[in-house]
C-alpha cells in the first residue's frame, strides 16, 4: 500500500499511478539496483547485468490511498515516495530481525555483513 497527501490535486489517477510507480521503483532502488565496480573498471555495463526490480516480482495488485489537502500547494507525485520507503524497509527488517541495515541495497550480502558488525 502507498498512502500520500500530495495537496491540492485535480486528477487522482494520474497522481496514483505516479505513486505506485514511484513507489515501486524505489523499492527496486532498494533491494536490488547496484552498480558494480572492480578495483579497474565498472563491471555492470549493460541492463542486461544491472539488477532491477522485475514485474514477476511485484504483487499483482497494489492499493494507492490519497489524502485530499485541497489547503495545501501541489507537491509532486512519485518524487516523494524516494524519501520513506528505504527507510520504512529498513525499519520492518530491524524489527523483525534485529539487523539494521545501513547500505544499500538490502541484499542478503549487505543482511549477513549487518549482523557481524
Amino acid at each position: 500500500m502507498f498512502q500520500y497527501f500530495p495537496g491540492n490535486y485535480m486528477w487522482s489517477l494520474s497522481v496514483m499511478r505516479c505513486l505506485a510507480s514511484g513507489g515501486f521503483q524505489t523499492l527496486s532502488r532498494t533491494l536490488k539496483e547496484e552498480v558494480r565496480f572492480s578495483s579497474k573498471e565498472i563491471l555492470t555495463l549493460d541492463w542486461a547485468s544491472y539488477p532491477i526490480l522485475r514485474f514477476s516480482e511485484c504483487p499483482s495488485e497494489v492499493t494507492t490511498s490519497l489524502i485530499s489537502r485541497p489547503d495545501k500547494a501541489p507537491v509532486g507525485a512519485g518524487e516523494p515516495t524516494a524519501l520513506t520507503i528505504a527507510h520504512a524497509v529498513g525499519n520492518a527488517i530491524f524489527h523483525a530481525t534485529g539487523v539494521r541495515i545501513r547500505k544499500t541495497p538490502f541484499t542478503a550480502q549487505q543482511f549477513k555483513a549487518s549482523q557481524s558488525s
